[in-house]
């Protein structure tokens, strides 16, 4: 079945001619456009999830990468397998140009490349790249093929006027004009074409809107060459087409830039991007953290356009300036303007200005912010050809500027954390390009070889890719070593001094350069920068109003001020879930605000709200995980605040607020559980053990249920036993008969794992009967799943089908996805047992993408194995091999091995496929499998005619 992709305008795909629907406002659309742009080369995984998911850890931002790229696989039909979408191994990703798909952009890009298909290649031009997306990937994109079209349109007036086909010119040229309505250029071709057509009402005309759209956008004139144009054409002197070649232009003005000392490294996609911008705007501004290299990009920029601004480029560092008012005079100091005292020098200023085809840099703005923006408005007004670029740490905020933010260099994957770097992709990354440079430079024997690669990864890392970070650590590479630099991190304000005596001040230490950007600040915007520390994996603004506010920060100013700390480079943006966006801040400059924090005496203020915010959210949400209707919300808000409930543990458990650490703590075990932190879980709840009698007994219950569910899980069966007999005897002092019930059922699960089916069939029956009598339809449920799975180990699997089939429908009347999940992997089992391994198989599968959208990574462990029986059952031992050695490697990485009665009727599964597979070749796929990434495992099982 053919798809066809849409992504010029809008998103849209089709298969088969039916609309294939889109989920709207999704990261899943961004992914899929990104890895139909990139079809051409495979992109490592681990750049895909830390781009798309940079505020997440690394095995959350995987994991996500996973979730979407399922999705995108059941959105569109089936592909052959020789044929998939999408290629994959273990690092890559990439969209697999011989899939049967037409697309847009690729057909789009051949058709340019054919001079005489340009008229077919602009019909298909639908819009720019992907409306509506506003990822950061995607502006580079957008704006190379918006150039393409450009292009193509130039490409194909100049062709018509030559064949003196005027009026298929002037409608292309239109069509070049709608595209960028403030380029002149078009506005002169048009006036060109209406002269030679003899059209001088067309000529009048389209200087009209020429003026008219300059000074309702950019509030200039129209330039000396646009008028000339016109007047020359109003005079019947229109010039010719072609025309003769100019006369070689006189070199102009040398520019007054200032010699870099040290080489330009790792910018080179940047340094296109920003080109291309400044190709289009009369003003743009590069903003980003102090030490994040706006400077040497913008000298980059500079240094290589002198063809293109022939009337000079005038370089001027506003860092020395302190007083305001001596501005003009610093800029006309830097163009050669003498100051005359017969006009002031901002008129001067824009006299000179006023007919040059130049560029005008201002550099280092922050501390001058308001005069910058009044002077550069002023000459923007003055000259329509005249352009800026000016760097800061927030926009200037004249209309018409274009802001980009220069981001930290680019890291090495997070994968070679802990392992043996790939050194290919480690070296490729701009960060450690940048320190190898300036390491042998400070040090001219230092190389990077394996035995330091792992240390300069995380040296990198955990600088951010700041380049001031990484020069200011290479030289510190003449007395320390790499790993003595990575063991002192924690204090790297104090280690990252010393840098080059020629810097400006606030460039020599890394405090120095965070002291400048703090000291900018108002005071009601240092005290929410401090407050915000707290914060460890991000934020909302809903957040951020519940925790800093408190004097001087009142709830209503917390947005604006929010607001003003993003413009200024403090705080950074996260778009991941495209309705609730979120908020976080480089490793650096938490360091740094957490320290001001400290010196400000509001820590234990802060942290008090800080911790009340989670137990809210927990107390919220808790319930919800295990029977609420929208699982898969709550398991992705928990998922999204793992990082600030941690961080919030610790306050409590470091304040001795054991209460608040058992509310916080209890009520998360099943996201413990799914989520392979079961090891984790259990640590915090048995920190909480020795002051239970000091704790409410409903709060001991809660505590007491979620540590013996937990180590269950571990197969720690005695203690569990132990733990939740003692939590059932307080459940019954309390009267509280659902947590009776759910304090039986938790005890038969134990009970049932030590193989006492006996005494496991009495408490789910007795469960059962209490789940009854109070109506408690998902009690029901669950003990009809319990009940169902323990006559599969009777053996009776006609009775555990019929529980079975009434637990999964009781759960999909309550939109229970945890409990349809885990009955479905049941029912697939009894299947199984029956002979039955294709109905098995439907039903493992149906688990299996349940359990993929709940990140649930024990529940996807137990699917695996349950398709590695189907396969054995129907004789493919291959498939069985991968699939179990894949489930085996992800029960390792979780921690949570087989249950006991599990493990004879795994046995069999694994012996039965065995006994149809060469022996040598059982082992070296059952070895496969035990390599395969989770995508490629799931990619693999999911599969419909996989051998």
């Amino acid at each position: 079945m053919g798809v066809r992709l849409f992504l010029l305008g809008p998103m849209r795909a089709y298969a088969d001619e039916a609309v294939v629907k889109l989920p709207p406002r999704s990261r899943l659309l961004s992914l899929w456009g990104y890895l139909l742009v990139h079809r051409q080369r495979p992109t490592p995984r681990h750049l895909l999830a830390y781009s798309f998911w940079p505020d997440e850890a690394e095995t959350e931002s995987r994991l996500n990468l996973r979730r979407h790229l399922h999705r995108l696989l059941q959105l569109l039909p089936p592909a052959p397998a020789e044929t998939p979408w999408i290629l994959s191994d273990h690092s890559t990703l990439q969209w697999n140009a011989a899939a049967d798909a037409w697309l847009d952009v690729a057909e789009f890009e051949r058709l340019s490349a054919e001079p005489t298909r340009l008229a077919e290649a602009i019909e298909l031009y639908g819009g720019d790249l992907l409306e509506g997306i506003y990822d950061d990937w995607v502006f580079a994109e957008r704006e190379r093929l918006r150039e393409l079209y450009s292009h193509d349109l130039h490409r194909l007036i100049e062709e018509r006027e030559q064949a003196q086909d005027h009026q298929k010119a002037i409608l292309f040229a239109q069509r070049l004009l709608r595209h960028d309505p403030l380029r002149e250029e078009t506005y002169r071709s048009l006036m060109r074409l209406h002269a030679l057509s003899g059209d001088r009402a067309g000529l009048v005309r389209y200087f009209n809107a020429c003026v008219t759209v300059l000074r309702r956008e950019l509030n200039v004139e129209p330039s000396r060459e646009t008028r000339q144009v016109y007047e020359s054409c109003l005079a019947q002197e229109t010039p010719g087409s072609p025309r003769p070649a100019p006369a070689a232009a006189s070199p102009g003005p040398k520019p007054n830039l200032p010699a870099p000392l040290t080489s330009f490294v790792g910018r080179e996609r940047e340094l296109e991007e920003v080109r291309a911008l400044l190709a289009r705007t009369r003003l743009l501004t590069l903003t980003g953290i102090g030490g994040v290299g706006k400077s040497r990009l913008a000298l980059a920029l500079a240094t290589s356009s002198p063809s293109i601004f022939p009337d000079g480029i005038w370089w001027v560092d506003l860092a020395p300036l302190a007083d305001a008012s001596l501005l003009p005079q610093a800029v006309a100091s830097a163009i050669g303007l003498r100051e005359q005292s017969t006009r002031p020098i901002a008129q001067a200023l824009a006299d000179t200005v006023r007919s040059k085809r130049a560029l005008l840099v201002l550099d280092n703005c922050e501390h001058l912010v308001s005069d910058c923006a009044a002077l550069v408005a002023e000459l923007l007004r003055a000259s329509s050809e005249v352009r800026f670029l000016t760097t800061s740490t927030e926009p200037i905020g004249v209309p018409g500027e274009v802001v980009w933010q220069v981001p930290p260099l680019t890291l090495p994957p997070p994968t070679v954390m802990g392992e043996v770097p790939l050194e290919g992709e480690v070296e490729a990354s701009a960060s450690v390009r940048l320190f190898a440079d300036r390491a042998a430079a400070a040090l001219p024997t230092f190389r990077l070889t394996k035995g330091n690669l792992p240390s300069v990864v995380r040296l990198c890392r955990a600088l951010d890719g700041i380049p001031l970070a990484l020069e200011l650590a290479a030289a510190r590479l003449k007395m320390l070593s790499v790993e003595q630099l990575v063991a002192r991190l924690d204090d790297r304000f104090r280690l990252l001094t010393g840098g080059s005596r020629v810097a400006l001040p606030r460039h020599r230490t890394l405090r120095a350069v965070l002291d400048w950007s703090y000291g900018l600040l108002s005071e009601p915007e240092r005290a929410l920068f401090r407050r915000l520390s707290l914060f460890a994996g991000g934020f909302t603004l809903e957040s951020a109003e519940a925790v800093c506010v408190g004097e001087p920060l009142a709830s209503g100013q917390i947005l604006e001020l929010l607001s003003e700390l993003v413009d200024k480079s403090l705080v950074t943006v996260s778009r991941s879930d495209p309705a609730r966006v979120r908020y976080g801040w480089l490793e650096t400059v938490g360091h740094y605000a957490r320290e001001k924090l400290i010196e400000s005496g509001e820590a234990d203020q802060v942290q008090g709200a800080y911790v009340g915010l989670y137990l809210e959210m927990v107390e919220r949400s808790g319930e919800r995980l295990l029977r609420g209707p929208d699982q898969e919300e709550m398991f992705w808000a928990i998922d999204q605040e793992v990082a600030n409930l941690r961080s919030a543990m610790s306050y409590a458990e470091g304040a001795g607020d054991h209460a608040a650490l058992a509310r916080l703590t209890s009520p998360l075990w099943p996201f413990w559980w799914t989520h392979g932190y079961v090891a984790e879980g259990r640590r915090w709840l048995e920190s909480v053990l020795p002051h239970r009698e000091k704790l409410p007994e409903d709060l001991q219950a809660n505590v007491l249920q979620a540590i013996g569910r937990l180590m269950a899980l571990q197969g720690d069966y005695d203690r569990a036993q132990a733990i939740l007999e003692d939590n059932l005897e307080v459940c019954r002092r309390l009267g509280d008969r659902p947590r009776i019930a759910d304090a039986l059922s938790s005890l038969g699960v134990v009970a049932s794992n030590q193989q006492d089916y006996a005494r496991a069939d009495n408490l789910w029956s007795e469960a059962l009967e209490v789940y009854e009598a109070q109506a408690d339809r998902w009690g029901m449920a669950r003990a009809s799943n319990n009940l169902g799975d323990l006559a599969v180990y009777r053996g009776d699997y006609a009775l555990a089908i019929e529980r079975l089939k009434r637990s999964v429908d009781l759960f999909r009347e309550l939109r229970s996805t945890l409990g349809e999940s885990i009955s479905l992997i049941n029912l697939g089992r009894a299947a199984l047992l029956l002979g039955k391994p294709r109905r098995a198989d439907g039903f493992f599968r149906q688990s299996l993408n349940l359990k993929v959208a709940l990140a649930d990574k024990e529940g996807i462990a137990w699917n695996l194995e349950g398709l590695a029986g189907v396969a054995g059952a129907e004789g493919r031992a291959d498939r069985a091999a991968r699939l179990f050695g894949a489930a085996d490697s992800l029960r390792k990485a979780i921690g949570i091995p087989l249950p006991a009665p599990d493990l004879p009727l795994y046995g069999r599964t694994v012996e039965q496929a065995r006994q149809s597979a060469d022996p040598g070749l059982w082992e070296e796929a059952w070895k496969q499998g035990t390599a395969m990434d989770a995508d490629q495992a799931l990619t693999y099982a999911l599969a419909t005619d996989m051998a």
